[in-house]
């Protein structure tokens, strides 16, 4: 239910911003602007997956991510972590 008075409240802000950018042209350029702002500070924080690189096959990057990982939590990853996709693995 809460998530209706987002909506309501997106609503409400998007007719405020259409009063002040009357054209269409200008609330087309205006709109995506909270967006962008928000995006600014949080970019450098979003790194790749690891299930993105091994599904492509790339298991050095796997292993730098998942290292980097650990020592940001505070832990070490060990050198005897071996990853592989399922049909890499023989059973």
């Amino acid at each position: 239910m809460s998530i209706f008075y987002f909506f309501s409240i997106g609503i409400v802000i998007l007719s405020a911003v259409a009063y002040v950018f009357q054209t269409w042209h200008e609330l087309y350029i205006a709109s995506p602007i909270p967006s962008i702002l928000f995006l600014i500070p949080v970019v450098p924080f979003l790194s790749k997956s690891p299930r993105w690189y091994l599904v492509r096959g790339r298991v050095t990057e796997v292993i730098k991510i998942m290292s980097t990982i650990a020592s940001t939590n505070g832990k070490h990853l060990s050198s005897g972590v071996l990853l592989a996709l399922d049909e890499e693995v023989e059973v």
